[in-house]
């Protein structure tokens, strides 16, 4: 979903030592687009997480 939105992924992980933790990096770009992007990629995090169940945080 992330992808589809235009929020380019670097990298996903879980977090070690952690449970239900995970990490995703975004590509850098501009600080104008970043913060559009963050925006953008909390949004659909939240919404995702939420579709199955989930709060993300």
């Amino acid at each position: 979903k992330l992808i589809e939105a235009g929020v380019r992924v670097e990298v996903q992980h879980h977090e070690v030592g952690t449970a239900g933790q995970a990490e995703i990096d975004m590509r850098f770009d501009s600080l104008t687009k970043m913060g559009d992007k963050m925006m953008v990629f909390k949004y659909v995090i939240k919404n995702v997480a939420a579709q199955h169940g989930y709060v993300a945080t």
